[in-house]
């Protein structure tokens, strides 16, 4: 197998892990998994939007790393007021349980 068609077998397939909502402004989508792979490559995505996300969707996040648990704190610090909403967290789910673990449920407000 040349290194042109390994690259294509490993790269991600589908949505980017990271992305904004076009119908509504303010709003970041994270899906699937939210590694360090997808935090880099969502980098200029989350620079241009810098102070303008107020909500975090996760409802549809499989995995996290400590990439992708960055990337919330940091678009909390940068949100309005430092204030970020986190969207469709699944109360036993993935996220929940990171939070809680991280001692990170209340540092956010949910919807």
């Amino acid at each position: 197998m040349s290194a042109d068609a390994a690259a294509g077998a490993l790269a991600p397939s589908g949505p980017p892990a990271v992305r904004a909502d076009p119908d509504e402004p303010g709003v970041l989508r994270l899906a699937g998994d939210v590694d360090h792979a997808a935090v880099v490559a969502a980098e200029p995505l989350v620079a241009s939007l810098a102070g303008t996300v107020r909500v975090v969707d996760v409802g549809e996040v499989a995995f996290v790393d400590s990439a992708g648990v960055d990337l919330v704190l940091r678009l909390r610090a940068a949100a309005p007021d430092g204030r970020l909403v986190l969207r469709d967290v699944v109360p036993d789910g993935l996220v929940a349980s990171l939070l809680a673990l991280l001692g990170l449920t209340g540092a956010f407000s949910y919807a």
